[in-house]
């Protein structure tokens, strides 16, 4: 899913973040709008990253480490600078998911690998040998 946040200053001087999700070819639709004061977010930035991320999240806006992490970076900016221009982040959730799979790829075992592991209690494949043999003669 794609989706979009954008983060500024309102007319009020507070902070607004808007997510946006795309529900339709190219059609963005608001999802979610949270509005902070001001003084509140100064102060999250002073005592650190933990601190502004717990200011910034909450029961319905909660995003993942990474992305949390760029919104964080545009928020800190824009108290740096005092920039009253909203910022917009994009996110596409298919890329990220298509990385992480690629990351955590579990190597393949070789069919000999697969043949030759055994459970404890189950026979060992020469043992299922011997009593065929066993058997034949």
């Amino acid at each position: 899913m794609r989706y979009k946040i954008v983060i500024g200053i309102n007319e009020k001087s507070e902070l607004e973040i808007q997510e946006y999700s795309e529900l339709e070819d190219e059609q963005f639709f608001l999802i979610y709008k949270n509005i902070y004061n001001s003084a509140d977010i100064k102060s999250a930035i002073e005592e650190g990253d933990r601190v502004l991320i717990d200011t910034l999240r909450n029961d319905k806006f909660f995003p993942s480490k990474d992305y949390m992490n760029q919104i964080m970076d545009v928020v800190k900016n824009i108290y740096a600078v005092n920039d009253e221009n909203p910022f917009e982040i994009s996110f596409d959730d298919q890329e990220f998911n298509i990385e992480e799979t690629v990351e955590i790829e579990e190597p393949v075992e070789s069919k000999e690998d697969v043949e030759n592991k055994t459970d404890d209690n189950a026979p060992k494949k020469h043992d299922k040998i011997d009593e065929l043999l066993e058997n034949d003669s």
